[in-house]
């Protein structure tokens, strides 16, 4: 029977056979681009998440860290400085940070937050309004003269309120980045397993004969 079916292919024109050949290219090649719009896809999703949500969001949660981090350094500068009053290159310093801190704890409440990613911003909120109200109080110390008290504030409220802040947004600034290998690794494996379709369109140009061969195989 096989036999018989290869006579009968052997006898069908050039131009039958080709027809054959291609129609089978054609057929893989749109299975291919059927494949290949899927990853697409997944690809574009995936570094979607990441530019949208867990790249800026890292960026954010790392400002929180930094100026958190320079609103401390400035306080102490101060205390050890000759006069322990602050100037007002010292509290200009310290309401830019706080204000670039505050700005992007509101990105960050707008910005595509999971439900821990929520949660976890609130608390951020709530420990700046701790580490603001410590430092507000440092700095009327400072004023009124009593270095003593502001070092003592600076010890006992300032530093432990900066650093749970500091610590919080670094976990935050943490997990964005651990969702962006995440997705950073979903798009590679994505495109690793994308269906070669070049290979398929060159067939045709590199070995015309092969079109001949797909024909008889496939009928």
């Amino acid at each position: 029977m096989l036999f018989r079916s290869n006579r009968i292919v052997a006898r069908l024109r050039i131009g039958v056979r080709l027809s054959l050949g291609f129609g089978v290219v054609v057929a893989l090649f749109l299975v291919t681009v059927l494949l290949a719009t899927q990853r697409h896809s997944a690809v574009h999703e995936s570094l979607g998440k990441v530019n949208n949500q867990y790249f800026p969001n890292m960026v954010l949660a790392d400002i929180v860290v930094n100026t958190a981090n320079a609103n401390v350094r400035t306080a102490l500068e101060i205390l050890v400085s000759p006069s322990a009053t602050p100037t007002a290159a010292h509290l200009k310093q310290l309401a830019e940070d706080r204000s670039d801190r505050a700005e992007a704890l509101t990105k960050l409440e707008q910005a595509p937050q999971t439900d821990e990613g929520r949660a976890a911003v609130r608390e951020l909120q709530a420990l700046n309004t701790k580490a603001n109200a410590a430092l507000d109080a440092l700095l009327a110390s400072l004023r009124s003269g009593d270095r003593e008290r502001a070092s003592a504030q600076a010890e006992e409220a300032l530093m432990p309120a900066s650093d749970k802040l500091v610590e919080s947004a670094r976990d935050l600034s943490e997990s964005y980045d651990s969702g962006i290998g995440k997705y950073t690794k979903t798009s590679i494996e994505a495109t690793d397993q994308a269906p070669p379709t070049a290979q398929l369109t060159n067939i045709a140009a590199a070995k015309p004969d092969v079109i001949m061969e797909i024909g008889r195989a496939h009928v």
